[in-house]
């Protein structure tokens, strides 16, 4: 059996003629025995690939050599050569979220992407790369591990936490997770989710629902000449016709004065406003986020009681807004 010093002797000529990893196997025999041998322990940290595992590896050097000054030197010298690649990566990792931010403000989130998974693979530090990175990729799960690092990083952080929270809320309902990735124009996703929810258990008009947003998002992906519509537009563009109607006919009323419109006649155009927005967005196929967000999905008790309760508000407002336009115009022509 080989002494302590043959051993030693032996692992340095297998460290220099190149065998590292017999030398390492040769070095933590000897340690195992002599564990307070200061020049095994750094040669051993020498054969050690990476500055942190080198440092790793030094640990229980200092811990059977707490005063050696050998050791503590080395230490030091490997926290330098730690904190100085930290620095390089770290301004590497800026530099790259730098073109992500350029690549947004110029309209490429395709472009940005690529180098916000650079800066964060380097950096893990830097919370505006999580957190746009959470906006940026396509999966949800890839979405909440940006934000639940982000919030690691700043717990304080309410929108974020928020975001998250709804993204959690989204990966237990299929139906409001299709019609995000659809809003996004993710047919591919959509299609995937709205699947899940046709397949799996829950209620009737749920999965009727699935099947019918199934069908109209594989009729997109059919026709790629398609242009779609996000929902929000949609919901935009409906609203606004009967208030634009009721704007003709107020300022008809006022003979084109606006002098003469009263403020009987203002407020009964936000009334149309928003039981024109009631109306259109009770019908509207598929709900917004916000809306299965806040009141559920197709099936659901509560989500049945305000889509009946806000469309019947929306058509009371409406039509009483215009019968009493109606009934207003019809006196001024009688007093005539």
């Amino acid at each position: 059996m080989l002494s302590a010093s043959e051993l030693f002797q032996q692992a340095v000529a297998l460290a220099q003629a190149g065998q590292r990893e017999q030398a390492r196997e040769a070095l933590n025999r000897l340690l195992l025995s002599e564990p307070r041998h200061e020049l095994a322990w750094l040669w051993l940290t020498n054969l050690t690939d990476g500055t942190d595992e080198q440092l790793k590896t030094l640990a229980p050097a200092l811990t059977h050599n707490p005063t050696s000054p050998r050791l503590k030197e080395r230490q030091n010298q490997l926290l330098r050569q730690q904190q100085a690649e930290h620095n390089r990566l770290a301004a590497r990792a800026q530099d790259h979220f730098h073109n992500a931010q350029v690549a947004l403000k110029e309209g490429r989130p395709e472009d940005a992407l690529p180098f916000l998974l650079q800066s964060v693979d380097m950096d893990q530090r830097n919370e505006q790369a999580w957190l746009l990175l959470a906006k940026l990729v396509p999966g949800l799960e890839d979405q909440i591990i940006a934000l639940e690092n982000a919030l690691t990083l700043n717990p304080g952080h309410a929108t974020a936490r928020r975001q998250l929270a709804r993204l959690r809320s989204l990966q237990e309902n299929s139906l409001a997770l299709g019609a995000m990735y659809e809003e996004r124009g993710d047919l591919h996703n959509a299609q995937a989710a709205y699947m899940h929810a046709a397949l799996y258990p829950g209620s009737e008009p749920a999965r009727a629902e699935a099947n019918q947003r199934l069908e109209e998002v594989q009729h997109r992906i059919d026709n790629p000449r398609f242009k779609s519509i996000a929902p929000r537009t949609t919901l935009l563009r409906l609203t606004l016709g009967p208030p634009m109607v009721y704007g003709l006919l107020m300022a008809i009323h006022a003979g084109l004065n606006p002098l003469y419109l009263t403020p009987g006649l203002c407020l009964g155009g936000l009334a149309v406003l928003l039981g024109s927005f009631l109306i259109v967005l009770t019908g509207l196929r598929p709900k917004p986020i916000f809306w299965q967000n806040v009141l559920g999905g197709p099936g659901e008790a509560r989500e049945g009681l305000a889509r009946y309760g806000l469309a019947l508000t929306g058509w009371v407002m409406l039509l009483g807004t215009l019968a009493l336009f109606a009934w207003s115009a019809y006196g001024r022509l009688a007093a005539r």
